[in-house]
């Protein structure tokens, strides 16, 4: 599924089930998106991230689920997808991964990589998936894989929020 590693596919395995039982459990957006989250880093070693979905008109990205520093005031936050690296990302279909965020950034702290990650269903890109990390910088490119690979089995339930 993720790679030729077998403890990478275990590993797989067991975040897709820890996502479908939190689906079977009827939770709500932000709890389903906790959830999916804390696999989401587990799996790539990942410190913080959100779940961006389009608002108003497709013209915004909304902030629906935050693991991180300040989570709490990230809830709900909103930025123009025009303007945004998330945009961007969702623009070309393709996931991005940037490495060397540093306080210059948006970002509030020193970051070695951050992977965004469009959802989609069909042809309909309705969000992100962004994962952080201040560590593991040099295999970036196949945590993004990774998350691409999980974003797939999120995106058809995240779209239904």
């Amino acid at each position: 599924m993720f790679n030729q590693d077998p403890g990478a596919e275990e590993a797989a395995r067991e975040a897709v089930t820890e996502v479908h039982q939190a689906l079977a459990a009827n939770l709500s957006l932000e709890e389903f998106g906790q959830v999916a989250l804390r696999v989401a880093l587990r799996m790539v070693g990942g410190d913080s991230g959100t779940i961006m979905l389009l608002r108003s008109g497709d013209q915004v990205l909304q902030i629906v689920a935050a693991i991180g520093p300040d989570t709490e005031h990230l809830l709900g936050l909103t930025q123009d997808v025009s303007a945004s690296v998330a945009g961007r990302a969702m623009r070309s279909r393709m996931p991005l991964t940037i490495k060397g965020l540093d306080n210059g950034s948006a970002y509030p702290r020193d970051l070695l990589w951050t992977a965004v990650v469009p959802l989609i269903v069909g042809r309909r890109v309705f969000g992100v998936l962004n994962v952080n990390s201040d560590r593991n910088s040099a295999v970036a490119e196949v945590f993004t894989a990774r998350l691409e690979q999980l974003a797939e089995h999120l995106a058809p339930i995240l779209v239904r929020y």
